[in-house]
């Protein structure tokens, strides 16, 4: 009876012994996602973040959390190949459900500016399963489906993306050039010639548009000093 009741205390001292170290690795994983966090969106030092990121998972190489940070620290330094290679495995290891949407936004984001269209847009369509109306990627949906030439999804997103966010250079320029691209090269260059464009503005429905949307662009970036191309200015954040 006696050896019974030491096996079971025994039993229960190393229960909770795990259960501690658990708890602690926890609270240290904790503590290091929200230093990460501080040093990425609030200080901007993201090669900091990245380092002690990268330390932490030699130890803890299936936290989804840190994958997550690392993937964003890495975006903010523009290695995009890297970021979404961190993201992915953070997705791999079952990122929690309040990182996601944003998890495939980046994600997204980083395949589109490494050229892979049709992974960027597997990753708008993650984020927009959870969020239909995240402008975001509404305009990362947009964008990937203008360089694979479907101008129609193209149209359509940049349409639902500037209802959130009117007078979007970007947006504006891009579906300029979906709408003007959706006119026949040969039907455009013969009535542009014939009428030196006036009539072909007329022509189609879809020419106006573009004209409209490719000079409101061109105002906005003359009004802009120091405009430039890139990871967008809500990336910075």
């Amino acid at each position: 009876m006696n050896t019974r009741g030491q096996s079971e205390k025994r039993r229960i001292c190393l229960v909770l012994f795990l259960a501690g170290t658990l708890l602690l690795g926890a609270c240290a994983t904790g503590d290091i996602v929200l230093r990460s966090k501080n040093l990425i969106e609030v200080q901007g030092r993201p090669d900091e973040a990245i380092r002690l990121l990268e330390s932490e998972l030699q130890r803890r190489p299936s936290s989804a959390p840190l994958w997550y940070w690392l993937g964003i620290g890495r975006f903010k330094k523009a290695d995009y190949g890297g970021a979404a290679k961190a993201l992915e495995r953070s997705f791999d290891l079952n990122l929690y459900k309040t990182y996601r949407l944003t998890g495939y936004d980046y994600l997204g984001w980083a395949r589109f500016f490494t050229g892979d269209y049709d992974k960027a847009i597997d990753a708008f369509n993650g984020a927009l399963s959870i969020n239909p109306n995240y402008a975001d990627s509404l305009l990362g949906r947009g964008r990937a489906s203008l360089k694979k030439n479907d101008t129609d999804k193209a149209i359509e997103d940049l349409t639902r993306f500037l209802a959130f966010r009117p007078g979007n250079a970007d947006a504006l320029r891009d579906r300029g050039w979906a709408y003007l691209f959706k006119v026949r090269h040969a039907e455009f260059s013969r009535v542009s010639q014939e009428h030196g464009c006036g009539r072909s503005l007329q022509a189609s429905g879809r020419l106006p548009r573009a004209g409209v949307d490719l000079s409101i662009h061109g105002t906005i970036r003359s009004r802009r000093r120091g405009f430039r191309q890139g990871p967008f200015k809500h990336r910075s954040r």
